[in-house]
């Protein structure tokens, strides 16, 4: 009887605008959004065991106000998640739109509110996250922009670049110094190769690139020098850039190099299959989109880098998978920025996986790397957070035609032999 009292006045109690101002939904409201909100909305209470439904309905947004409860996403997979957890998760429903259900661990209480009001607002364009024309940088990654399911490990790696403790990877000084050379006016190819030529790998590496079929001439070139003539100035800056990434982010562990294998295959593979694409696409260089599949990865190799250096903050694999979900867009186009690469190429890496909204304008290096990144996916666990390739927007933007029989995009099934070509150059 007790509990039943107490029940019913908690769904009594008045939601206030300080209730609310605590969770990132609410960052930008004012104090008479605040105040209409709070009037309309109500507290429920959930006993432990009770299972609760989501629906991603803004004019009924869930907020966890007390207690622990399990979060079920759409992919099946599930985390805990206590009210304190910091940042705030927001409203489970509508934020964190993957959640399907929440299960109650304890006595739980929800704070139910009509949010429909917020979402007025425009939806985050390019110019959000990439430098604008009047010279204004990124936006840094707030911990209140990381949603609850990104777990500790995510939350960790924001709050120590926030806190200055950990710094973003710099650019190998070769790549660095082949770039400058590139940039000066008065340079020759005979001195960048020869700065090349200190690195026997990458020159290796350069060599077979430059006899792949992205830039097949008439002869093989055996040397720098050739394969620099070969490609061209701009090319040899990108692909020393490219090339130079799988040795920045060199990793211990059985388990951790396994991973970085992985995510660095899938980046050559979305590169080779980008430089195919890009053939039949005005405006956009097959070099630049090679550049762009090797790092649109970029912030998923950082944040495995991270963890190889801090072993004690990860307790298992699913805790990395959910940290890099969440940052490798940001903290990529973060990292590219840092590294001075074009716009497209910072822009194919944030919006990626942003597959359903499509931006406006002539085709994109976004449009060719988020076709090649999911046509990668394609037999992968991952592919079931992607669209069906009949539904990519880009698809259609590209004039790409789709066998729905084999689920394949007949340009690059009929470019097969020249896609592993160029992947095994890279892979080389």
């Amino acid at each position: 009887m007790l509990d039943l009292l107490k029940s019913w006045l908690a769904r009594r109690r008045r939601v206030t605008a300080s209730d609310l101002i605590c969770y990132p939904d609410f960052s930008s409201s004012t104090p008479g959004d605040l105040a209409a909100i709070a009037f309309g909305s109500n507290i429920q209470v959930y006993s432990p065991g009770a299972t609760i439904p989501l629906k991603p309905d803004p004019k009924n947004a869930f907020f966890l106000r007390k207690g622990t409860i399990n979060v079920v996403l759409r992919d099946g997979s599930s985390f805990p998640l206590r009210h304190d957890v910091v940042p705030q998760a927001g409203s489970l429903n509508v934020r964190m739109s993957s959640a399907i259900e929440v299960t109650c661990v304890d006595r739980v209480e929800f704070i139910v509110a009509d949010i429909s009001s917020l979402y007025s607002a425009p939806v985050e364009t390019e110019q959000d996250w990439v430098t604008s024309e009047d010279g204004d940088g990124f936006d840094e990654i707030l911990l209140e922009d990381i949603s609850a399911a990104a777990g500790h490990l995510a939350l960790k790696i924001v709050t120590d670049l926030g806190q200055g403790s950990f710094n973003l990877p710099v650019l190998p000084e070769l790549a660095v110094a082949v770039r400058r050379k590139i940039e000066d006016p008065n340079s020759s190819a005979e001195e960048i190769a020869r700065l090349i030529q200190a690195d026997p790998s990458l020159s290796a590496k350069l060599i077979q690139m430059a006899n792949s079929p992205a830039y097949l001439g008439y002869d093989r070139v055996t040397n720098v020098l050739e394969a620099i003539g070969r490609v061209g100035f701009d090319a040899t800056r990108d692909l020393v850039a490219g090339l130079s990434v799988k040795e920045l982010f060199n990793v211990e562990g059985l388990d951790l190099k396994d991973r970085m294998r992985k995510q660095w295959e899938h980046s050559v593979r979305v590169a080779a299959v980008s430089s195919v694409l890009a053939r039949d696409v005005a405006g956009v260089s097959g070099d630049q989109a090679l550049l762009a599949g090797l790092m649109h990865d970029v912030g998923a190799f950082a944040v495995i880098k991270y963890v190889s250096e801090n072993p004690a903050l990860i307790n298992d694999l699913v805790e990395l998978e959910q940290a890099i979900e969440q940052l490798r867009g940001p903290f990529g186009a973060m990292i590219l920025q840092s590294w001075s690469m074009d716009r497209a190429v910072i822009i194919a890496a944030r919006f990626t996986e942003d597959y359903l909204n499509p931006r406006p304008g002539p085709v994109s290096l976004l449009d060719v790397v988020q076709v090649a990144h999911v046509h990668a996916l394609a037999g992968l666990p991952e592919m079931k957070t992607a669209p069906p390739l009949l539904e990519l927007p880009a698809i259609a933007k590209l004039g790409l035609r789709v066998d729905d029989a084999e689920k394949s995009i007949t340009a690059i099934r009929e470019a097969r032999k020249e896609i592993e070509q160029i992947r095994a150059a890279l892979l080389a």
